[in-house]
């Protein structure tokens, strides 16, 4: 959106909807004053059309007053008194006919009510005189006659004569019928939507307009409404048919209502012509505004933004001659004497780096010069260096022919003394003493030898007579070797070894298998000796673009400084003299296996931090020399699972089995007793810890989840619990938490298979006097109980029975099938949660069956859930690591059924 779009977007909602509400609030307030107008022009209506009637009664009145005294009528009345007229009355009254043309009748009445002359304007309703009461004062009156559409107006006047007690005598009277033309009097018009009627006071019509519109009378609840309205000076609605009539009505006389009214739509007529009148005029103001507002925000905005954009662009181009107007003295003014004064010192700037690069173009040519010179002395030099060069190259073939000499004379008399001590060792002496001072032997002559041979090889390598055994072999077997020789170490020194395969990894390669086996053995035991806690990492890849594997060892361990790492690979050199009496070692083992790894068509780098850590990159040549090569690519932990079976941890499991084999005739000094508490939510895993309490006689009692442990820890006493850390319903470190708040003092060991530094640092923080690796470590297992239950630190145990082991790895791999299935219905509903639950089971017990392959690979899955979970491809990967183990526990399964 450009920006003057975006500042209209802002600004025209503030302008135009103020206008609208005003609108709206300015409509209301006419249709209410429109209302309040039409009810004070129906009332001003209806006081004109009263005083109109009034004034027209008036003048008939004043017109019969004047007749009734006029002196020459009243003596033509009295010559005529015994009964017969005179000419001249008639005369009077057909004068006053004439002068008032409404005349009906005209007629004089004896006093006694006899009729004594008429003037007869017409022969119809010649009995209308008799509708007029004799009265002794002026009064008017409506007379309708059946054959009339519109009321009649009567009137009787008394005529007076002087008596002699000045007494005034009715002589008679003057009656008048007129006959006025109402519509023409009281001006109604229908073409204006006029409406008028009269009434007397029950609601009889006795005139309407339009005629015949409103029939004969008003109906008693609207004459009642009309006539309450009249009295409080109000107006009010009376329906007629379908229409509504908008009324305001006066009594006359005090016998007739007036009632003078519009229709009401021709009222809303009127509105509707107001309403879109007000509504043009918003739109109109709201376009206006909107039109004026566009122009001043070009004008006064945007304009001045293009012409600095244009000149940016200009000035971007290489062109200073620009200059912008800098007549306006608002901000955009300023900007632009800003964007001015930029591009002088532009210019400025501009003319010091050509000048600037002239005297660089100058001082190079000068230090050309210079170094001609210098390459001269160089080659002076060089001559005299080669020379030197040789005489080193003599004198370390002489050093490297002496070690060579030493070190055979030193291990001939070594292997004598090697050989002797085996063979007396073999022959089991029964002084245990004696056997003990005899195996320290045997380890300080190997520890010798191993030495020996670094220095050989170290000395070969200065000679260039560092030889290799090219052959084919499998990757993965030499890999599982040198894990299997590792686990020992690590395990010993109570750290986390994890080895990744980042496949696709080629089965087979061709290079030198004793060699590659001594550099990652070299590189993998520093990183375990020189770390006190926390974990060693190995991955393993393959680099397609070079034709590489390449291995990378991380350790938590002390780490080393910037200097130090750079004097890493040179001969007998270590960190400072603390390192060396701390670790021991010569440091030769890096600079052997640099060299190696060089004639292994690689090289070895590394990266440290002090107290962090240190990384050794190593890679090599799948194919060293070139030759013959099968090239079968591994792409996953399923397809290596194929191809060998269980790959991971079958050395392990040999081990396992030979140690189950062996019969220790030994009892325990003492029996063990107590009562332990295991809080375990895997089945399997409560089944080896039956048969390992078991074994050593114990009671004790397994629940399923933090929650249940508490129950029982409160409600029974144990000698020892045992808490999993991750569990439903409530989690062992939230338990271990609420038991020591609670006064529970006995001994609570963590069972996880996350050993991290931090991991074991929390369960400490909870509560937990201890923590106890996943997999179980059976030997490690049983001593750790028996020690916290008879306060012994180490004591032999019977073995477990590997009838058991097999029976247990049956049922475990039975409950993996129902696990498959749940597994597969996480993954289906898309329940993260469900699933890592589920991939941390497996992790923390399968390899408690010696099936670490599957271990490793629920592992490597819950901790890519754990990293990726936000990653827009998540769920795509996480299926394909899920499909890889199901094939896996299939494989598995169908391996055991075989």
């Amino acid at each position: 959106m450009r920006l003057k779009q975006k500042i209209l977007s802002i600004i025209l909602p503030l302008i135009l909807i103020p206008i609208a509400v005003l609108g709206i609030f300015a409509y209301r307030y006419s249709l209410n004053a429109q209302s309040t107008l039409e009810e004070v022009k129906l009332k001003a209506d209806i006081k004109y059309r009263v005083s109109q009637v009034n004034l027209y009664t008036n003048h008939i009145t004043s017109a019969v007053t004047y007749l009734a005294t006029n002196k020459q009528f009243l003596d033509a009345l009295l010559k005529g008194k015994s009964g017969s007229f005179t000419q001249d009355v008639e005369v009077e009254l057909d004068k006053f006919a004439k002068i008032y043309t409404d005349t009906q009748q005209l007629s004089l009445t004896a006093p006694d009510g006899r009729i004594l002359t008429t003037y007869q304007a017409s022969e119809t309703n010649r009995n209308l005189m008799n509708k007029l009461p004799l009265t002794s004062h002026i009064e008017w009156q409506l007379i309708t006659p059946n054959n009339v559409t519109s009321p009649l107006i009567g009137m009787q006047h008394p005529i007076f004569i002087d008596s002699l007690n000045n007494k005034k005598t009715i002589l008679g009277y003057i009656n008048i019928i007129l006959a006025p033309n109402w519509e023409a009097k009281l001006k109604l018009e229908k073409s204006r939507g006029d409406k008028f009627m009269i009434s007397d006071l029950t609601g009889n019509l006795l005139f309407s307009f339009p005629e015949g519109e409103m029939g004969t009378s008003i109906p008693r609840n609207a004459f009642r409404k009309l006539y309450d309205a009249t009295q409080h000076d109000q107006s009010s609605t009376f329906k007629l048919g379908s229409n509504h009539i908008f009324f305001s009505g006066q009594l006359v006389s005090g016998q007739y209502l007036f009632l003078y009214g519009q229709d009401k739509s021709f009222v809303g007529k009127i509105n509707n012509e107001l309403t879109w009148i007000a509504l043009i005029i918003v739109l109109l103001t709201m376009l206006v505004a909107g039109l004026l507002v566009y122009h001043n925000i070009q004008k006064l905005v945007i304009t001045p933004i293009k012409q600095l954009a244009q000149a940016k662009q200009k000035v971007a181009q290489g062109k200073f001659d620009i200059k912008l107007s800098t007549e306006n003295k608002d901000e955009f003014g300023e900007l632009f004497s800003a964007f001015n004064i930029m591009v002088k010192q532009l210019i400025v700037y501009r003319e010091k780096e050509r000048d600037g690069r002239l005297r660089l173009e100058y001082k190079v040519k000068e230090r050309t010069e210079e170094l001609v010179a210098t390459n001269v002395a160089l080659e002076s030099s060089n001559i005299a260096l080669e020379k030197a060069k040789q005489e080193s190259e003599q004198a370390s073939e002489l050093k490297s022919a002496f070690v060579a000499n030493i070190s055979h004379e030193i291990r001939t008399p070594l292997t004598g003394i090697m050989g002797f001590t085996e063979q007396i060792i073999a022959n089991s002496p029964n002084d245990r003493h004696q056997l003990d001072l005899l195996g320290r032997v045997l380890i300080s002559g190997r520890h010798l030898l191993s030495l020996i041979n670094n220095v050989l090889d170290v000395s070969k390598i200065e000679a260039d007579k560092l030889d290799i055994e090219v052959t084919e072999f499998n990757i993965f077997e030499l890999f599982n070797d040198v894990v299997s020789l590792l686990s020992t170490q690590a395990a010993d020194k109570n750290l986390e070894l994890v080895f990744n395969y980042i496949f696709p990894i080629p089965q087979y390669v061709r290079t030198d298998s004793t060699r590659l086996k001594q550099v990652l053995l070299n590189l993998a035991s520093n990183a375990i000796k020189f770390t006190e806690s926390g974990s060693v990492q190995i991955d393993v890849k393959y680099l397609d673009a070079n034709s590489t594997i390449e291995v990378v060892v991380v350790d938590t361990g002390i780490g080393m400084s910037e200097e130090v790492a750079q004097s890493l690979f040179q001969p007998f050199m270590q960190a400072d003299v603390s390192i060396s009496r701390r670790f021991g070692g010569t440091g030769l083992g890096l600079v052997i296996s640099k060299n190696l790894a060089h004639l292994l068509g690689g090289d070895i780098s590394v990266t440290s931090e002090i107290g962090k850590g240190s990384q050794f990159i190593f890679d090599f040549k799948i194919n060293v020399d070139n030759g013959e090569l099968n090239i079968t690519q591994i792409n996953s932990l399923l397809d290596l699972a194929n191809e060998q079976g269980q790959v991971f941890g079958f050395i392990e499991s040999q081990k396992n089995q030979d140690m189950v084999e062996v019969v220790v005739e030994s009892q325990f000094p003492h029996e063990t007793k107590g009562k332990v508490l295991v809080a375990e939510d895997v089945v399997d895993n409560q089944y080896l810890f039956k048969l390992l309490l078991d074994s050593l006689s114990l009671t004790y009692e397994i629940v399923s989840n933090g929650e249940q442990a508490i129950e029982k820890a409160l409600t029974d006493e144990f000698d020892l619990i045992l808490m999993d850390m991750q569990m439903p319903v409530m989690g062992g470190l939230e338990a271990t938490s609420l038991l020591r708040q609670a006064g529970i003092d006995t001994p609570i060991y963590a069972l996880t298979a996350n050993v991290m530094k931090e991991d074991l640092q929390r369960h400490l923080a909870a509560g937990c006097n201890g923590t106890i690796a996943k997999p179980i470590d059976r030997d490690a297992f049983m001593t750790l109980v028996r020690s916290v239950l008879n306060n012994i630190e180490e004591v032999d145990y019977p073995a477990f029975p590997k009838e058991k082991l097999d029976e247990l790895k049956r049922d475990y791999l039975l409950q993996l099938t129902e696990q498959s299935t749940l597994i597969s219905r996480y993954l289906t509903n898309m329940d993260l949660l469900g699933l890592m639950s589920e991939f941390h089971k497996i992790k923390g017990s399968a390899g408690s069956y010696d099936l670490v392959v599957l271990s490793s690979l629920a592992g490597q899955i819950e901790h890519f859930c754990v990293e990726n979970k936000d990653a827009d491809s998540f769920w795509p990967e996480l299926k394909n690591h899920v499909h890889t183990l199901l094939q896996t526990i299939r494989n598995l399964i169908h391996a055991d059924s075989n």
